[in-house]
């Protein structure tokens, strides 16, 4: 039997790829499976960190749990597959086909998106979930 995860991956193709992980700002921070992650601009520029709200720019979700001082995390970074995330907002079925912004690792903001770093691709009134894919954005 599978159990359903209230956010993450639903479907779609995948790009695994096992990258760093900024082990200063994540010195106590657990990355959980399903979160989605970001580039650091700290100390560890350019190693991935869970998201945050502002962030510009979602590289793909955890694929693994790492605890604390894990240095590399197996991440998704497909912009073809679909997670499912709570959102900060009442979900609408106006929000189907908008883009949104990143509300934490797992949560995603449909509120006037300014980074835009976030497709809906369906959205769930019933649990206040949208489906989203990631935006890939040039550097």
């Amino acid at each position: 039997m599978t159990v359903y995860k209230p956010y993450g991956y639903r479907y779609g193709p995948h790009e695994i790829k096992m990258c760093y992980i900024d082990t200063t700002a994540c010195a106590a921070t657990t990355i959980n499976t399903g979160d989605m992650l970001s580039v650091s601009t700290t100390a560890g520029a350019g190693y991935l960190l869970p998201a945050e709200v502002g962030c510009d720019y979602v590289v793909g979700v955890a694929c693994e749990t790492k605890a604390p001082g894990a240095t590399t995390i197996m991440v998704d970074s497909s912009p073809h597959a679909v997670y499912e995330y709570p959102a900060n907002s009442t979900v609408t079925i106006a929000m189907k086909d908008t883009h949104a912004d990143v509300a934490g690792a797992r949560e995603v903001d449909v509120t006037s998106p300014t980074d835009k770093n976030l497709y809906i691709v369906d959205v769930d009134t019933a649990n206040q979930t949208v489906f989203v894919r990631i935006v890939k954005q040039a550097a």
